[in-house]
């Protein structure tokens, strides 16, 4: 029984397939089908673009797991090409793990052959370059010539299809007498002995063209003298309207009428129309949706490609579009419907997810982590693009465009996936108020002082957490959330330098243990731009967290709008289906890009949203108070004495002030000190006591 179902899913993803090309015909594609094949085979015509391009005949096989694995496809038409072999084709999409996912449906495979043939220029795997077809053409028929060969070429002869015929029905000429034939998706067996799709073929491209779900429909045809006005018609219909436009429609509604195209904006039609599993092409009204879910060590990960409960279930999808394998599957709440039906499924996977990362806690623990995890990756990517910016700057004036684009897509997934666990994350409270409760509690203690890492083991959750508390712009209103969520920050940025330093001073981190030296100047420029360096990477996670954060919460302190509540804004998202507003990934972008200029304290505590910025002196005595903080809570220890840290600061700053009557030690190594990390010894036994704290005044 099981087999059954799974064979039916996997029929009705190719029946839904051949309907896309006959609905949406691309030109130079046509398909022919035999029953007798019951779909296994197919005829595949295509007609490059070109000079010296002439219809060429391909053989389509389809295995049974089909999407699954892809297609079997081999050529019969004799043609010159680098990567033809007899009737091989050698295309990464066809032949390679990694080159072919489900998400490709048949008509993207046939467009990726139809440029694969039609390009002048091939572009070679593993490292063999880019080969002129031309240039490879005369160089073959020359070689033909010699050899008194006739070069690879002629005509070819399909019995099945008529291909080569000149009285070839539908493939090259006309094919009035088999339009209609096609099989709807829900079909089992095609209806006729053969038929044709494609190019030639009369689809209709308005209202009676393919709804969610892969059915037809026609409308009803208006009384005689009966005049319909569409600004007349509720949006409601107008809706249903756009469900039966393909993608050429809805674009062309657009463009003939304002209302249709302010509607198609204001409610996501198209980004909605995406909304569908990549394997079963199914949407969230047929099919329970969610997203595969791959845990390595600690990290939550995934590309957030919606995969429906059936393709993971019964077909074992394991791997997204781009190929990321994973162990688990999310249900998103996509609609209000959808929630209802996976809201169950949701308690047990964030508890399979948690058990995986080793989460402890309440299953809310794990959508904080998750949170958190999106940022870090957005963060990562970011950085990644800023570092390959500096190596190609200097390279034809270009990278500028390249960076740009790469952190917007950067920031479109990060927004998407973002608001998603958001909108998962107030669903979920909505269901249990305790845990906004609970979140309240966790803030309120850590602004009265319990900070360390028993009581907050990760700032990052801290800050998600603050999405569904009191203390935020959102809940209490810009003017007075403002305030607090600034003294909170405040006490974030207080405990997440304190907790660098061990990292800023050991080896294993920055290795600037010169900083652990006390230096008795009341403004150290040398600590406050080096203790900056040294964490970098952590102060512009906290940077992208906040901003997520208030791209989220969208309040401005200029806004005196009434707080929404928690399930206000979660039926909001209900709406949008979980999606973020339009433009908010573009305005994310913008935001990173600046993020990435902050190269000081007074920036990054600007970036923060912090209104009053200590002077000088009041930042580096805060600095050197975090070292020794960093001590007393257990984050770290002495490794050096004062005089040893003194003698590594004067290789650094040959002008820091010396404490009055210390001398610097001899023979100090950068390379020959201890941990600063408080679980390991000295190597040579001793407790590395240093204590931090200078005898008098200083001296230069």
């Amino acid at each position: 029984m099981a087999q059954n179902t799974t064979q039916a899913l996997l029929d009705q993803r190719l029946l839904s397939d051949i309907a896309e090309i006959q609905h949406n015909p691309y030109p130079g594609i046509e398909l022919h089908f035999e029953d007798r094949d019951a779909l296994q085979r197919a005829c595949l015509v295509l007609t490059p673009q070109g000079d010296d391009h002439r219809p060429l005949h391909l053989t389509i096989h389809f295995h049974d797991d089909y999407p699954l694995s892809a297609p079997v496809v081999t050529i019969q038409s004799k043609v010159i090409h680098p990567n033809i072999f007899d009737d091989y084709i050698c295309a990464s999409i066809l032949n390679t793990k990694e080159g072919y996912t489900p998400a490709y449906t048949l008509q993207g495979i046939c467009i990726q052959l139809l440029s694969f043939f039609g390009s002048d220029k091939i572009e070679q795997e593993h490292g063999g370059g880019v080969v002129d077809r031309a240039e490879y053409r005369r160089l073959l028929q020359g070689i033909y010539a010699d050899m008194r060969r006739p070069a690879p070429t002629g005509g070819y002869r399909c019995t099945r299809c008529g291909f080569g015929s000149t009285a070839a029905t539908g493939l090259v000429g006309d094919d009035t007498a088999m339009r209609d034939a096609i099989p709807a998706a829900n079909a089992n067996v095609p209806a006729k002995s053969s038929y044709t799709i494609g190019s030639t073929s009369k689809v209709g491209g308005g209202v009676g063209g393919e709804v969610e779900g892969g059915a037809t429909a026609s409308p009803d045809r208006p009384l005689a003298g009966q005049k319909t006005h569409l600004i007349d018609l509720p949006n409601d219909v107008l809706l249903v309207i756009c469900e039966h436009l393909n993608d050429e429609g809805l674009s062309l509604a657009s463009r003939a009428w304002n209302g249709f195209g302010r509607l198609i904006h204001t409610h996501n039609v198209v980004t909605i129309r995406e909304m569908c599993c990549f394997t079963l092409k199914k949407g969230f009204k047929q099919a329970n949706l969610g997203v595969g879910i791959h845990v390595d060590k600690r990290s939550i990960h995934s590309e957030f490609d919606l995969l429906s409960q059936e393709a993971y279930s019964a077909l074992g999808v394991r791997r997204s579009v781009q190929g990321l394998p994973f162990e688990h599957w999310l249900p998103l709440p996509l609609s209000e419907n959808h929630w209802k039906r996976v809201r169950g499924m949701a308690d047990e996977a964030l508890t399979s997810i948690g058990r995986s990362a080793s989460v402890q806690g309440p299953v809310v623990n794990v959508l904080y982590a998750f949170m958190n995890d999106v940022v870090v990756k957005l963060s990562q990517a970011a950085s990644e693009a800023e570092e390959a910016g500096g190596r190609q700057s200097g390279r034809f004036g270009l990278y500028g465009a390249e960076l740009k684009s790469t952190l917007t897509h950067a920031s479109e997934k990060a927004v998407e996936s973002y608001w998603q666990l958001y909108h998962l994350l107030l669903c979920v409270v909505a269901d249990r108020p305790s845990i906004a409760d609970d979140a309240n509690a966790w803030i309120a203690r850590f602004m009265s002082g319990e900070r360390d890492k028993r009581a907050c083991p990760n700032l990052g959750h801290l800050l998600v957490a603050l999405l569904i508390s009191k203390t935020s712009e959102t809940s209490l209103g810009a003017a007075e959330g403002g305030l607090q969520a600034e003294e909170l920050t405040k006490a974030l940025i207080k405990e997440a330098v304190t907790r660098n330093v061990v990292w800023m001073l050991d080896g294993r981190g920055a290795g600037m243990a010169e900083l652990s030296y006390m230096e008795p100047s009341a403004i150290s420029d040398y600590r406050l731009q080096k203790t900056f360096e040294a964490s970098k990477t952590s102060y512009r996670l906290l940077m992208f967290l906040n901003l997520m954060r208030r791209t989220v919460t969208g309040n401005s302190a200029s806004d005196t709008t009434s707080p929404k509540t928690l399930t206000e804004l979660r039926d909001e998202l209900f709406t949008r289906h979980g999606m973020p507003p339009n433009g908010a990934a573009a305005k994310l972008a913008a935001s990173i890009r600046q993020i990435q200029k902050v190269n000081s304290f007074p920036e990054f505590l600007q970036a923060m949203n912090v209104r009053t910025i200590p002077t000088k002196s009041e930042f580096t005595e805060f600095l050197r108070r975090a070292v020794r903080e960093s001590v007393d809570k257990g984050y770290s220890k002495w490794a050096l004495t004062q005089e040893e840290a003194l003698a590594l600061r004067l290789q650094r700053e040959r002008t820091v002030e010396v404490v009055d009557g210390m001398q610097a030690a001899h023979h100090v190594s950068s390379r020959g000190y201890s941990t600063f990390f408080p679980a390991e010894q000295r190597r040579d036994g001793g407790a590395g006591r240093g204590r931090g704290r200078g005898r008098g005044r200083g001296r230069r």
